[in-house]
Parts: C-alpha cells; sequence; structure tokens
C-alpha cells in the first residue's frame, strides 16, 4: 500500500509537495475503512482513498503526471537511457521562478509490500540522474540498500551499498558501474536480475497503476479480461446493469486481423530506412480484435446488441473500462490513480466507485483510489474522511500548493462541505469576474 509521494520542481510544482495516506486526526471517523498491513508501526493506519479538488490549472494533473513520470522512469529508463524520446527527457522543471531552473526534479514514494516498509526516491538534473536511493524497514529500524550520488561518509562516495544488500556488495557495485548516467539504478540492477531491488520493482511495476494522459483508460484490457476470465465477465456484466445503461448482458468474440498480399507489397515498396518505422507504426492494426456487443432490451422485450467501440456512449466505454480495472484492483489489492476520474460519468456512478474502496468487505486486500476531480458533491464526511479530501491551489508566485481539509476547522457534523467549498471557504477554486462584465467591455471596445 502506498504511504506517501512527494514531488519537487516539477512543471507546476516548485516547493516539496506530500500526498499522505497515513491516516491523521480522530481515529473514530470512519474507523472502518482505515488499513493496517503488516510492517507499519502499532499506532498507523492507512487511506484506502483520496479525492484531489482544485481548479482549473491548479496542478491537480500534474499530481497524478508526477506519480505516473516516477513510475514510467523506473520501467523505462534502462532501456530508453540514450534515446532522444527517453522519460528522462521529458523531465519538466518549474519555470515560473529562475531559481528552480538549476535545481533537480525530485521524486520519493514510501510504500508497504509483503510486510516490508520501502522507500525510495530520485532526483534528475540536466537529463542525469543526480541522487538516488533505497532504504528499508524490514523489521522496527531502517536499513540501507544503496544510496548513489549522495554524501554517505566523509570520502563522499558516488555509490554506497548497504552492508547486508541481497546479492552481496560486489555485485552491487558492478551494477552500479554499468549503469547509465541518464538510467535508474534500480531499473538497471532489475534488468541485471539483482535480488537486491526485486521488491520496489514489483510494487512499482505490479501494484502502482496510473490512468492519465500518458496511460489513457482504454477498454482493450477489459475486453481482454472478458473473452479470457470468465469471473471477470460476469463481475462486468453485473457492474453494467447495476449502473442504470440500459444493459442486459453482453457477447464478446475474438477475430484475427492479418496483413493483405497487396499491403505486405506497398511495405516492401516503402525505402529499406524507413521501413522498420513504419511497419512498427500499423502493426498494431493487426493481429487479434476484441468484439463487445452490449445488449439493450428494445420493444417488446427485444434486445439489440450494440458495438461498444461505434454504437455506445463515451460515458458506457469508460465505465466498461473501469470495470476490468476495477476488479483487478480491488481483487490484487493495488494502488490506483486516475486523473478526472468523473469525465464521462454521472456523480452517482464515482460516488459507489469511491465506496467499494471504503467498503471493508470489498476491499479486503488494502486496495487504495487516488483521484482528482470537480465533483464538490464528493466533498461529504459521510463518504469520506476529512485526510481523505486533499485541495491543490497556485499561491501568489504561480506555484502549485496541495493540502487536507484535516488542516481545516470543520464542524464534525459538517454536511454540506460542497457549499462551503464553492463559497471559497477552503480556497482551490477559480476567482473569476463577470463573465458577462466581461463581455460588455469587449463590445464597447469594438464599438468605440
Amino acid at each position: 500500500m502506498l504511504i506517501d509521494f512527494r514531488v519537487k520542481n516539477y512543471r507546476s510544482i516548485r516547493d516539496e509537495q506530500i500526498l499522505s495516506l497515513e491516516a491523521s486526526g480522530s481515529r473514530s471517523e470512519l474507523k472502518e475503512v482505515l488499513h493496517r498491513p503488516a510492517g507499519l508501526p502499532a499506532n498507523a493506519h492507512l487511506l484506502p482513498t483520496i479525492a484531489v479538488f482544485g481548479a482549473n490549472a491548479s496542478g491537480k494533473t500534474n499530481l497524478i503526471r508526477a506519480m505516473a513520470m516516477m513510475r514510467n522512469m523506473v520501467l523505462h529508463s534502462f532501456s530508453k537511457a540514450e534515446e532522444d524520446d527517453g522519460p528522462i527527457q521529458a523531465m519538466e522543471k518549474h519555470l515560473l521562478d529562475p531559481n528552480t531552473l538549476g535545481e533537480p526534479v525530485e521524486f520519493e514514494v514510501t510504500f508497504v509490500h509483503e510486510g516490508v516498509r520501502h522507500r525510495y526516491g530520485f532526483a534528475t538534473h540536466d537529463a542525469k540522474i543526480v541522487s538516488e536511493s533505497l532504504t528499508i524497514w524490514p523489521k522496527k529500524q531502517p536499513r540501507l540498500v544503496f544510496a548513489r550520488g549522495l554524501a554517505t561518509g566523509d570520502d563522499e562516495k558516488p555509490f554506497k551499498a548497504g552492508d547486508d544488500i541481497a546479492g552481496g556488495r560486489e555485485r552491487a557495485q558492478f551494477v552500479y558501474e554499468q549503469t547509465n548516467p541518464q538510467a535508474l539504478f534500480l531499473s538497471t540492477a532489475r534488468k541485471l536480475n539483482n535480488p537486491a531491488v526485486s521488491g520496489a520493482w514489483e510494487w512499482i511495476r505490479e501494484q502502482w497503476k496510473q490512468v492519465n494522459h500518458v496511460n489513457p483508460l482504454h477498454s482493450d484490457y477489459t475486453r481482454s479480461q472478458c473473452l479470457e476470465n470468465a469471473e471477470v465477465k460476469r463481475w462486468t456484466e453485473d457492474l453494467l446493469r447495476w449502473a442504470d445503461l440500459g444493459i442486459d448482458g453482453m457477447q464478446v468474440t475474438a477475430q484475427e486481423v492479418t496483413a493483405t498480399p497487396e499491403f505486405k507489397k506497398v511495405i516492401l515498396e516503402v525505402p529499406e530506412g524507413e521501413r522498420g518505422k513504419v511497419t512498427k507504426s500499423v502493426q498494431k492494426e493487426f493481429g487479434r480484435r476484441v468484439q463487445v456487443q452490449l445488449f439493450h432490451r428494445g420493444r417488446d422485450g427485444m434486445r439489440v446488441p450494440l458495438d461498444l467501440g461505434l454504437q455506445e456512449s463515451h460515458g458506457t466505454e469508460r465505465f466498461f473500462a473501469f470495470a476490468g480495472h476495477l476488479w483487478d484492483i480491488l481483487k490484487h489489492g493495488r494502488t490506483l490513480c486516475v486523473d478526472e476520474i468523473g469525465t464521462g460519468m454521472h456523480h452517482w456512478m464515482i460516488r459507489q466507485l469511491v465506496q467499494a474502496f471504503q467498503d471493508p468487505e470489498l476491499n479486503r486486500h488494502g486496495a487504495q483510489l487516488i483521484f482528482t476531480t470537480h465533483d464538490p458533491l464528493l466533498l461529504d464526511l459521510t463518504l469520506l474522511r476529512r485526510d481523505q479530501l486533499y485541495f491543490v491551489k497556485k499561491d501568489s508566485a504561480g506555484g502549485s500548493v496541495l493540502y487536507s481539509l484535516a488542516d481545516f476547522k470543520t464542524r464534525k457534523d459538517a454536511v454540506q462541505l460542497h457549499k462551503q467549498y464553492l463559497s471559497g471557504a477552503f480556497d482551490a477554486i477559480p476567482h473569476l469576474g463577470s463573465l458577462t462584465e466581461l463581455m460588455k467591455s469587449a463590445r464597447e471596445r469594438e464599438a468605440g
């Protein structure tokens, strides 16, 4: 489970911002939703859900992007270290303060995996890794796994491996010597099968899932799962019926799409130097195609199939796509980060998705949902605790600031937080003038 995420000097985020999933404040407030995985201190509990609110361009999306960027670096920095479109090349610093241009972009994540707490972080500057470290808590005391580019003692060595690092210090030193300055040691060690980083790599790759502009929500995953897994198909059908979309069942079929002889001939006519790029760009059009038809009840009980990709609404397709991911996340206790969760879906759908994570019977494995939203009706203390409600706003210098409702004094029985929020009580709303007055001024300028 995710404990906290830290980011500094990334896009609109200038100063370090911390998103914490450790419960704070009253333990009696919706205490049934709290989780305490093995590996945490006795008085520590983690939250299953975080909702992030804020005005447009406040930095909500950049928070989710920062998480995706960190994960992308871990997964791909080794294989794409020297490519022009590699993940380190996409690092974007805060541009509204000249002082930040000479400072690194920093990421750090703390999580519990298989009963062991991990803290992993790195910093980049001028398309190079300038620091990286991993610490674990196999028992009560922290244990350094490795530190790179940090002061590790009087001799200021560029790399240090922990005394009892898995695989041995010599092997770790060898991995470090093979690590590209533009790649992470974690990624390189994983590629070279070093056991020292297996826990961190596995959690970041398998347990930390993202839905945003880099990893948009497509229906491909749910389509293939419904085809291959009868349990997922039943779950998805039940969820679609529950959502009151007028759907009464579905049919999933697959067919192989292959290149015709004529198409292959066209490819051969492409200049040899460009042929590889062209083939790579179009090969995704071939292979297995999974077709989903959703049945609707018509006149006199007639069941009419509609193609998911062609005839159903965007909202239905997005909800269908969520179904497979939701099954996977809840079943395996993963952490899901979603930007603009409400796109194409009604408030009541989102509310029920949130309740699934909040329900200890449905969420038995510590699954977590972190999402951004503009829906003020989710500001409801019967649904989410104060420490589960976060806001983002821009400060006077254009930097994004992240803070929690737990930082405010609110009545314990407050149930209309959305009205307080929209009135500006917690800030994080757009401060707009009158659009009518703006249009009048424009017309006066044209007339003058």
